[in-house]
């Protein structure tokens, strides 16, 4: 379907909102509430690391015996931060969601982050990947997380160059060669 091949690109109508790692979890609700967002791009000494979700929010501040008011986007945050290239197609894009779990793909380019393709994006321009991107909820209820073997575009935690081809390796996002020194 012509739909389907569209790029993510093509589908971005803002640039992504970046907080600092160290911004208090109260702080960064207000503004995903003032800006009528589900998601913030977490970044540390200008890097984005990571992702904080209202999901995150719910399940990860209000799970912790600790005073929420001191907690930051950095102890919720998902990290590393999994992206996409804007060229990706929204068949891929939907793909790498329902293999990795998620509901929100940043688009990354050697000069960082440039938005963010939600599922509802996905499904708003190709309605019939709803099984598809669904698939995750069964499978990661019986299966547990899969870990991919390659294609995700970011930061390799490792050497810390952004790599087109990151793959999970010992629970780290790492790039090609650092994965073959790590055999």
């Amino acid at each position: 379907m012509k739909s389907q091949q569209m790029p993510l690109e093509s589908l971005v109508e803002r640039e992504p909102i970046i907080i600092d790692i160290d911004t208090p979890v109260k702080e960064a609700a207000q503004i995903m509430k003032k800006e009528n967002i589900g998601s913030l791009v977490i970044k540390k000494k200008g890097k984005a690391v990571g992702i904080v979700t209202e999901r995150d929010l719910v399940t990860k501040v209000m799970a912790m015996d600790e005073d929420w008011t001191k907690i930051t986007v950095g102890d919720i945050m998902s990290s590393p931060l999994i992206g996409v290239s804007p060229d990706t197609t929204v068949y891929e894009a939907a793909r790498k969601m329902a293999t990795l779990y998620i509901r929100r793909l940043p688009l990354v380019t050697d000069k960082g982050v440039i938005g963010i393709v939600t599922e509802t994006d996905l499904l708003r321009v190709s309605p019939q990947l709803i099984e598809f991107t669904r698939s995750y909820l069964t499978t990661a209820a019986t299966q547990g997380p899969r870990e991919p073997v390659s294609g995700i575009s970011g930061y390799c935690e490792s050497c810390g160059a952004y790599n087109d081809g990151l793959g999970i390796h010992d629970g780290m996002l790492l790039c090609t060669s650092c994965r073959e020194s790590r055999m």
